[in-house]
């Protein structure tokens, strides 16, 4: 008989991991912003879920020249500890983006400032 094992994310750590490589992302200069969306966001994920990050970044940058998609690759760390997904777009493509602007009604900022709801 074959059974199932669910092992269930430690959440202090992955948190950590989320703000870490938030951290990483943020001193990129053309990086403005990083938001955790979904069920993260929403604190209603499960063992299952993965983390889905939206991060904005300055038009005029050399990848900001790119598709949004084709944007990806550089902005991928070599390893996160679950599933990422990874959303990347100018500040004006979030605002056009009727995806972005949806996923940014429950984004929560990764890192804010003391005091302020962040990861």
């Amino acid at each position: 008989m074959s059974s199932v094992r669910v092992f269930w994310p430690d959440e202090p750590s992955l948190k950590a991991s989320i703000r870490e490589y938030s951290s990483r992302l943020l001193a990129r200069e053309e990086v403005v912003g990083v938001y955790l969306c979904g069920s993260q966001a929403k604190e209603t994920h499960t063992a299952a879920s993965d983390v889905d990050l939206l991060v904005l970044i300055r038009g005029g940058t050399g990848p900001s020249l790119l598709r949004p998609r084709d944007r990806i690759p550089a902005y991928l760390p070599d390893s996160f500890p679950v599933g990422l997904d990874l959303f990347v777009y100018t500040e004006e493509e979030a605002r056009s983006s009727p995806f972005a602007r949806r996923f940014m009604e429950e984004a929560v900022p990764v890192l804010e400032e003391e005091g302020a709801r962040g990861v």
